[in-house]
């Protein structure tokens, strides 16, 4: 509940003047960094299991959204890096003088549902519901990309990377598919009865590049690092 009431939060980021937004983004960063520290470490140090219903359903079961040791693990590294980015963020984008208030808005704006996406993403146990936030994570990453869409290298890196990030997407498809058609069920934990009668190299070799290639890709696109060289005065030192 709290969760989905600091989510509801963020559309006051298209309210906020200018100068409040690196200060309510801020806000939020802390609020859920310690909301989901808070239970992350209870689960890690202390073994507790904790577990949510979402309140949403989906064909007539609901979402459950899980805390393990991996995913509490997972989430304290994801806290950490966002928290700092959230930080730095607020010195890096004052050189950003020219970007309107809508358009500060809408980067804030995508940047925490980028972060609290990737939260999710550890949680959900539904295949369905980790598709669906895998794409709000993938879409709010294309918008941070496409921040300075008038320079025509940024446009052309942008277009690249939702190309690869979409061909991720069709691959984790067609492996929850695949799941699907042995199992008859929607859950993560059915991996573990595919398993059981199958051998494993055939999903994994269908996940494994669903996963990594929107990174991998990124790593091999030489227009997206001139990009960041060019344009991001912080790698040039």
């Amino acid at each position: 509940m709290l969760l989905l009431l600091i989510i509801c939060f963020s559309a006051l980021y298209f309210i906020f003047p200018k100068k409040i937004l690196p200060f309510f983004n801020l806000l939020l960063f802390v609020l859920l960094f310690s909301i989901s520290s808070y239970f992350s470490i209870e689960n890690l140090f202390y073994g507790k299991g904790i577990s949510f219903e979402s309140g949403m359903g989906l064909w007539g079961k609901d979402i459950i959204l899980k805390i393990d040791k991996l995913s509490s693990y997972f989430i304290l590294v994801i806290n950490i890096t966002g928290i700092v980015s959230a930080i730095y963020s607020m010195r890096y984008l004052k050189m950003y003088k020219n970007k309107s208030r809508i358009e500060l808005s809408l980067h804030y704006f995508s940047f925490f549902i980028l972060y609290w996406s990737m939260i999710v993403l550890t949680l959900v146990q539904n295949t369905i519901a980790f598709l669906v936030v895998w794409e709000l994570m993938s879409l709010s990453s294309f918008i941070l990309v496409m921040f300075e869409s008038e320079k025509k290298l940024t446009s052309k890196a942008g277009i690249n990377y939702f190309i690869q990030m979409h061909l991720a997407v069709i691959l984790l498809m067609i492996g929850f598919i695949i799941l699907h058609s042995y199992t008859r069920g929607w859950s993560l934990s059915d991996l573990n009865i595919y398993f059981a009668y199958h051998k494993n190299i055939g999903l994994f070799l269908i996940f494994l590049p669903g996963l990594v290639l929107r990174r991998a890709l990124c790593h091999f696109t030489p227009d997206y690092h001139m990009h960041i060289l060019q344009h991001h005065p912080m790698y040039r030192h």
